[in-house]
């Protein structure tokens, strides 16, 4: 797994909320969460390929 931090981001996202009942917030930050990692993934991706070509 590549990006095993995520995970746990992801967990934090989800269970932190519901912790206090907040069932929305959760399912909110969640959606709203998706296309923000999916950009820094990418981004991340592409510096460590940049990164491990020198």
């Amino acid at each position: 797994m590549r990006h095993p931090n995520y995970v746990a981001v992801i967990a934090e996202g989800i269970a932190l909320p519901l912790v206090h009942t907040a069932w929305v917030t959760a399912a909110v930050f969640t959606l709203l969460n998706i296309p923000l990692l999916a950009v820094r993934i990418r981004a991340e991706e592409a510096a460590l390929d940049t990164a491990l070509a020198k």
